[in-house]
């Protein structure tokens, strides 16, 4: 595990684990890495998530597996956030979004894809506007959670890319694939601002990296 020293700006929480190639994470290998909590990663009144992503959905360990891109709190059942795939004990390939608000309402959004269409680098992204979340995929959105207000929990944990919690089995919620160029901003981003600027590469982002 290594630790990524956060780098708060005026409009977003942003950073970039490489400009050309992606963080790497295999299901069944313990390894991410971890912001350490600071209030600028739970931005609790509204929030965008972005990454660029691949996945690979053939090769999961078996067991109960959910392959996590984001999580804001490692501990189970204390996430305030995350990105991950649904993938449980039979490799169903869906991908979530989901909030968790301080009134203990829980808004999910869902996106099922195909066998092996994930392998291509893909950009992803989860918003929560103070009403709905919603999940994008190349700039569209794709889903749409029920409708609730409140700001979202914070629980003080860390910020962690590429997995989840550690209650299961060893790396059962790292992720398999690549991750790249993350974006955490305090706020929703229309479908049109995401589209916008996914495609334009970060060059300003920490080089402190402790490991």
């Amino acid at each position: 595990m290594r630790s990524l020293v956060p780098y708060a700006m005026a409009l977003a929480f942003t950073f970039s684990v490489s400009a050309q190639q992606g963080l790497k994470c295999t299901n069944g290998v313990a390894g991410h890495l971890e912001v350490p909590y600071a209030p600028a990663t739970v931005p609790t009144t509204g929030l965008t998530l972005e990454a660029w992503i691949t996945y690979n959905d053939a090769t999961l360990i078996s067991g109960y597996v959910w392959p996590t891109v984001a999580r804001a709190n490692q501990s189970p059942a204390q996430e305030c956030y995350f990105l991950r795939v649904d993938a449980s004990n039979n490799s169903t390939r869906s991908l979530r979004f989901k909030v968790w608000l301080a009134s203990n309402v829980q808004l999910s959004t869902v996106y099922p894809f195909n066998p092996g269409q994930l392998l291509t680098w893909t950009h992803v992204a989860g918003t929560y506007d103070g009403q709905y979340a919603r999940l994008y995929v190349n700039g569209v959105q794709v889903d749409i959670s029920q409708q609730a207000s409140g700001p979202i929990r914070d629980t003080n944990g860390p910020l962690r890319l590429g997995k989840g919690d550690d209650a299961g089995a060893v790396g059962a919620e790292s992720w398999n694939g690549e991750i790249d160029e993350v974006r955490l901003w305090p706020f929703a981003r229309s479908a049109g601002e995401i589209a916008s600027t996914m495609n334009t590469e970060l060059v300003l982002f920490p080089n402190q990296i402790n490991t």
